[in-house]
């Protein structure tokens, strides 16, 4: 039967299978044209504190990084006691080639070959940049999801994640009031937050996504990414498909091959409060427009608990590394842990390790 999930929902689950180790595929990696042009040219960068949107987007609110006049701060300036973080080069790591010139990373259902390189069905996918190229892609499943990168892409790490994590452990109460009181995310959940910790940035790309190919007919589909004239990655890059396949190319506008500020996916700390202190926060009272439970969110996994010293029922922070969990943790419902859990610490969650839910306060391990 047809799947019911979204498209760029469909594409976070199944790539986030695929490889755990990018972290949050967005179904729209170009900057938001509403924010600053100074913003805008980077795009996405470390530092950055906002909410993975249903749409598949990021919604920048601030960058602990940046100063607090940059004009990513105005008109609404900062949360409370905000202090910049300096980072140093060492503080990153950096792999301005990390993916090729012609890159594809799909779900494992899905092959492709390059009709353009080999007509009688070679698998090369390193296209000289300029040249254009022609892969052709099918299926076994009825569901899977692509990414193409014609132009290449590099990667960006947080090396020294201790400084993010304390940050965030200090100040998560008010980036939540922030976030709800002066930017207005009236449909904030407790665990809404993220701080972004790394990227694969391209300077153009394809994503791609189906759900309903029908188990008695595999997907068919073209994409052909020709020469770029004028900035025109629309007019360049196209899709011709024989079933239903939802796709987007981009940027749109402005596009620069030297300048990489496309994010096509993100690592980033996941921030939580318990309910208990959120409630607290924002009121007794929260009028919420989110979705009901459904089936893409009904096994979200249960958060491990990260609370820094003080009282339990006051400093009540949980903190995951979120490069594994995706899309699978973006839901409607609160935190499945009570506030008056006793706090203990523990590390982020490794690149490529499973997560299972940590104990429950009545002593008794659960799966």
């Amino acid at each position: 039967m047809p799947s019911s999930d979204s498209p760029q929902d469909v594409y976070a689950r199944l790539m986030i299978c695929r490889d755990p180790s990018r972290g949050y595929p967005l179904w729209f990696p170009e900057p938001d044209s509403s924010l600053p042009e100074d913003y805008r040219h980077e795009g996405l960068r470390i530092g950055d504190v906002g909410i993975v949107v249903e749409d598949g987007s990021f919604d920048v609110l601030f960058n602990i990084c940046l100063p607090e006049d940059h004009p990513l701060h105005q008109p609404h300036g900062v949360p409370a006691n905000f202090k910049r973080v300096v980072l140093l080069d060492r503080d990153l790591r950096k792999y301005p080639f990390a993916d090729r010139v012609g890159e594809v990373i799909s779900t494992w259902s899905v092959s492709h070959r390059d009709i353009t390189a080999d007509a009688s069905g070679g698998t090369s996918t390193v296209v000289p940049a300029g040249l254009g190229f022609n892969f052709q892609f099918s299926s076994s499943s009825a569901e899977g999801a692509i990414l193409v990168l014609p132009e290449d892409a590099g990667k960006a790490d947080l090396a020294n994640l201790g400084t993010f994590r304390t940050e965030a452990l200090r100040n998560a109460e008010s980036w939540y009031h922030f976030a709800y009181v002066n930017l207005g995310r009236a449909d904030i959940n407790n665990d809404s937050l993220c701080l972004i910790t790394g990227y694969h940035k391209a300077s153009s790309w394809s994503i791609a996504a189906f759900s309903d190919a029908g188990s008695d007919a595999s997907l068919t589909a073209t994409f052909t990414a020709g020469e770029v004239f004028n900035g025109n990655i629309t007019g360049a890059y196209s899709w011709q498909v024989a079933n239903s396949l939802d796709w987007r190319v981009g940027p749109e506008e402005g596009h620069n091959r030297n300048n990489r500020n496309q994010a096509v996916s993100i690592r980033s700390y996941k921030i939580a409060l318990r309910e208990g202190l959120f409630a607290s926060l924002l009121g007794r009272v929260k009028v919420s427009s989110g979705l009901p439970r459904t089936k893409s969110n009904a096994s979200r996994p249960y958060l491990p608990r990260v609370v820094p010293s003080g009282s339990a029922s006051q400093s009540s922070v949980d903190l995951q590394h979120r490069s594994l969990q995706g899309a699978l943790e973006r839901s409607s419902e609160p935190l499945p842990f009570s506030c008056e859990t006793e706090p203990h610490d523990i590390s982020p969650v490794p690149l490529g390790v499973p997560h299972v839910r940590s104990t429950e306060s009545d002593g008794k391990s659960k799966p």
